[in-house]
C-alpha cells in the first residue's frame, strides 16, 4: 500500500481467532478501502496463493537459518 500497489485482496492463514486476525489486518489496511481480507484456518489448503506464499516463506526461512552465522562457536551442527 505504501509503495502504491493496487491491493484488492489479502489472504492469510491463522492459528488463532479468525475475526481478531482479520480485524488486525484491516487496521493495517485502514487507508485503503474495499480490500477483501480473509484470515482463515487452513487457508493454505483452501487458496493456492496462500499455499504458494507459505512454500516461498519456508524456503526463504530455511535458507536464512542454513546460512546463519552464530556468534557462539560451539562447533558445526548438521
Amino acid at each position: 500500500l505504501i509503495q502504491g500497489f493496487n491491493i484488492t485482496s489479502v489472504f492469510a492463514d491463522t492459528v488463532g481467532p479468525e475475526v481478531a486476525y482479520s480485524n488486525k489486518l484491516a487496521d493495517l489496511c485502514i487507508k485503503k478501502k474495499n480490500i477483501d481480507i480473509r484470515a482463515e484456518k487452513k487457508a493454505d489448503s483452501k487458496y493456492k496463493v496462500v499455499s504458494a506464499a507459505s512454500i516461498v516463506a519456508k524456503v526463504i526461512r530455511d535458507s536464512i537459518v542454513y546460512n546463519w552465522k552464530f556468534k557462539e562457536n560451539n562447533g558445526v551442527i548438521n
